[in-house]
């Protein structure tokens, strides 16, 4: 968009200041067309009176006379009506007319004389290569004015876009499942209601993952109950002494069974709360390396250092966006409530879930304060819960655990 509107912005101001110009000559043309027509009038006037003046004088009017009373670019006929002798005519060296004043669009004007009349004519390409006529300071500015609508387009259409930049941005990190959407403040309208689309977006989506944790985890106590209870009463039957080898036998087919569904069970609750899109889940390999390196290089502006390890299965996937909002609150609780460097270790347990410990290597920096409303150790931990994890521990003392189960 930022490469068309700077062409466009480019374009806009070459065509109005094309059209300025053209107007600006036309109106040019019109005056000068006037003044022409005048000054051939009054050169007409001049040479009829210097003309009537020498044949009342007795000297002869040739050629070379007429010739010297008139410019470059003008043309001169005297005619004798009562003679046989040809029309005198003098041309100057850049006339460029017809001669013919009655077929063309010249300029002309005539004077009459006793016994015949002058006629001066002038071409109206005259004018035309005046105004049109090749001019490097007419170039220069067309050039420059080129260069400012394009500095001009460049840096309007960098302002127009950055809140729609800021918008991709947003949707992307949406999309990866982060709910702290970075909107932009603009007073585009269009952009202003894509970020509430944007935001009313993340709050449903949210809510939905709280309710999807929340039924996830009401199945697998409605299924799982009556499943653990039904084993028991089956264990305690074939513990018993009064049923036969056949009974006993059908007794352990059906535990075997039970099992299987309580399995089965597990592995639906698991899917549910796993990712349901492309593109949101990414290997523990690849966030744990992007998440510790910005970790790194945020500490480092403080003078602390970051060591990272990665156990378990490297490649099992988890959903990015959760996590990266809960490593970004828990950076800054670092950076405010500890000291010396910090260690970060993430584990894929078996189950699949994401073990994360934090610890820093000297004691408290400041006193604990988590009481108030916009404290990021209280807002990780309600994003982890909403995500049906759990947090405990401190950083000076043994470490912070998180536990996430994989979605």
């Amino acid at each position: 968009m930022r490469e068309r509107l700077t062409v466009a912005f480019i374009l806009l101001g070459l065509g109005l200041c094309t059209l300025g110009f053209l107007v600006r000559t036309y109106s040019l043309e019109s005056t000068m067309g006037r003044h022409e027509t005048r000054e051939i009038h009054e050169t007409a006037s001049i040479i009829a009176t210097a003309v009537k003046a020498r044949h009342d004088a007795g000297k002869p009017v040739d050629q070379s006379f007429l010739a010297s009373m008139i410019g470059e670019e003008k043309r001169v006929v005297l005619h004798w009506d009562n003679t046989n002798e040809p029309d005198i005519v003098a041309e100057g060296l850049a006339f460029t007319g017809t001669g013919d004043p009655s077929r063309s669009s010249d300029l002309w004007a005539a004077e009459e004389l006793p016994g015949g009349y002058i006629e001066v004519s002038q071409s109206r390409d005259e004018i035309g290569r005046v105004l049109f006529g090749p001019s490097r300071g007419l170039i220069v500015f067309f050039g420059v004015l080129g260069v400012i609508a394009g500095a001009v387009g460049y840096l309007f259409s960098r302002a127009l876009s950055r809140p729609f930049r800021k918008l991709a941005d947003a949707a992307g990190a949406l999309g990866r499942g982060r709910f702290d959407l970075d909107l932009p403040r603009t007073r585009v309208p269009e952009a202003k209601e894509i970020g509430d689309a944007l935001r009313t977006s993340a709050a449903q989506l949210q809510d939905r993952l709280e309710q999807e944790h929340a039924f996830a985890e009401e199945a697998s106590h409605l299924l799982r109950t009556p499943l653990t209870s039904l084993r028991l009463e089956l264990d305690d039957l074939a513990l018993s002494g009064e049923i036969g080898a056949d009974v006993r036998l059908t007794i352990e087919r059906c535990v075997q069974r039970i099992d299987e569904l309580d399995a089965v069970t597990g592995e639906l609750v698991g899917i549910a709360r796993r990712p349901g899109g492309r593109g949101v889940a990414l290997p523990l390999r690849e966030l744990a390396t992007t998440c510790a390196q910005r970790w790194a290089d945020e500490l480092a502006h403080h003078d602390r250092a970051l060591t990272a390890a990665v156990e378990g299965d490297l490649e099992t996937t988890y959903t990015a966006g959760p996590l990266e909002h809960i490593h970004e609150l828990l950076l800054v609780d670092v950076l405010h409530r500890s000291r010396g460097s910090v260690r970060l270790v993430y584990e894929a347990t078996d189950s699949g879930a994401l073990k994360l410990r934090i610890s820093a290597a000297d004691g408290p920096r400041s006193p604990v304060r988590r009481k108030g409303p916009d404290s990021t150790y209280l807002r990780a931990r309600a994003v982890v819960t909403a995500l049906g994890g759990r947090v405990q521990g401190e950083y000076h003392d043994r470490g912070l655990d998180i536990v996430l189960p994989r979605r």
